[in-house]
């Protein structure tokens, strides 16, 4: 009799406190193991050493509480020894994943998305579940219909889950871009995604093309599920900024609606928090600036489709909108030199609060007071230093929830005006006129004071306001009613 060592992992069976141990067994007498509390982690697996090849052995999964109560036994995983077989390759039909949830949201936690698969795209040698495009596309359709049929259906899928966004070219087979292209084709295994999932470990020159993977995922959700620089032993802005980056780049170009990092805390440089025996604990930078994104930037907020870096290359920001509509958050991270920010105002604001992170000591997702804010202002001029990342909170009072002002807070980039107040000249930026328009400017009393015509196309315009007499002018363009922006000459 020939005997081989074959792999069944429990990847996802977790010690959630209650759980006594676990075990797995086939359908007859043989192959029962037991676990201990201290086996049963995150990445447990569970070796088999002696099962025949050429036989087929049929498993299911139970869990076991502290006073003795079984739950249920998942659905069984069937498993094909034959000499020479890829453990891999040996479980591919879902019902692992199937089994994990039957055992957890009967008896433990409220499952509600599951994901087959663990970078797939043979990008890197470890924690990887090899699987092509073509192959996933099989399991994800057999995934989805084993769940429907076990009453199961609400559970959404997430998938694939690859190393990488995509590289800039979108011709790389490594990537989550490239897979959900392949795995899309087929109606069915489109249907069956519910969620496209990936990492973002190969972007840290952040050239990622995340427009390619928004258009990919046809409308779907996009979560970045795990992101992490790994073993990078910089603590410092240099750092932090490829992760604010990717956060940036992500909600603005690629659809993205939730992000996860991968570590929160290590023993290596991969997490936001580190440790080390020579070093302690360390909050790095990373940390700060993550901390000060995710708690201003909650569940249910929305993005704005707001232009809030004033023309510059160097800045880059999101903004979003509380569920009750009184805050507007914009998050920003100023990669370039020392610079002040124009920010031109919504109404009804009745205070601003600015946070900062930096490379220096005391910056760490710090409150501080330099926008001068007044009720009644329309616009404010935080300073940004150099290589600095900043959350202004926009607190609002009134109905923010009609549409009217959310066109007025987003604008649909139709244009923005910097710098507001001015003595001469103002910018005024847009984002292409579909058609040729007249740009106007009129005193309140309606009197219009100085008049320009646009071409089609036109993105900047520098206007003199130097002749006007100091007060508050309203700009208005003539293809976007909605559009208007209050001006102060000074």
């Amino acid at each position: 009799m020939e005997t081989q060592k074959y792999i069944l992992a429990l990847a996802m069976i977790m010690g959630f406190g209650n759980i006594g141990k676990v075990y797995v067994a086939d359908e007859g007498p043989n192959f029962i193991f037991y676990l201990s509390d201290d086996q049963v982690k995150e990445d447990t697996t569970l070796f088999l050493t002696g099962p025949d090849t050429q036989t087929s052995y049929t498993f299911t999964v139970k869990a076991i509480n502290e006073i003795g109560n079984v739950s249920p036994a998942s659905n069984p995983v069937f498993l094909n020894i034959e000499s020479g077989n890829n453990p891999d390759e040996l479980i591919d039909n879902g019902d692992f994943e199937l089994g994990y949830n039957k055992i957890w949201t009967h008896k433990v936690i409220d499952v509600t998305h599951i994901s087959p698969t663990n970078e797939p795209d043979y990008e890197v040698s470890y924690e990887s579940m090899n699987t092509t495009p073509e192959e996933l596309t099989s399991i994800l359709k057999n995934l989805k219909q084993r769940l429907k049929s076990e009453s199961l259906d609400d559970i959404k899928i997430i998938s694939p889950e690859c190393f990488r966004v995509a590289p800039s070219s979108l011709t790389s087979t490594k990537s989550t871009t490239y897979y959900i292209n392949s795995i899309f084709i087929d109606p069915l295994a489109k249907e069956a995604v519910d969620v496209v999932g990936t990492h973002t470990y190969a972007d840290k020159d952040n050239t990622a093309n995340w427009g390619g993977l928004r258009d990919a995922g046809s409308g779907k959700p996009v979560w970045v599920t795990e992101s992490s620089t790994l073993d990078d032993p910089d603590k410092t802005m240099t750092n932090a900024k490829i992760l604010i980056k990717w956060i940036i780049n992500g909600f603005n170009e690629g659809g993205l609606t939730a992000y996860l990092y991968h570590l929160f805390y290590s023993t290596g440089d991969a997490g936001l928090i580190t440790y080390s025996d020579n070093d302690g604990v360390i909050m790095s930078k990373r940390y700060y600036a993550f901390k000060q994104f995710v708690n201003f930037v909650r569940p249910g907020f929305k993005r704005l489709d707001a232009d809030i870096s004033a023309g510059r290359t160097n800045i880059k920001g999101s903004a979003f909108l509380s569920p009750d509509g009184q805050k507007i958050v914009l998050e920003i991270l100023n990669e370039g030199p020392g610079c002040t920010l124009p920010i031109n105002l919504p109404e009804n604001v009745t205070s601003v609060q600015h946070l900062i992170t930096s490379d220096a000591i005391t910056d760490n997702c710090t409150l501080i007071d330099d926008v001068g804010f007044k009720p009644g202002d329309i616009s404010i001029n935080p300073t940004l230093p150099a290589l600095s990342f900043h959350t202004i909170v926009l607190n609002i009072k009134g109905n923010t929830s009609s549409p009217e002002y959310h066109e007025a807070v987003s604008r649909d980039k139709s244009f923005i005006v910097y710098p507001n107040p001015s003595a001469d000249i103002i910018t005024v930026r847009f984002s292409g006129l579909r058609t040729e328009s007249i740009l106007s400017i009129q005193n309140l009393n309606g009197v219009k004071v100085r008049e320009f015509n646009l071409l089609k196309g036109t993105e900047n315009v520098n206007l003199n306001i130097s002749g006007l007499a100091k007060g508050i002018y309203i700009l208005s363009l003539s293809s976007d009613k909605k559009s208007n922006y209050k001006i102060i000459k000074q």
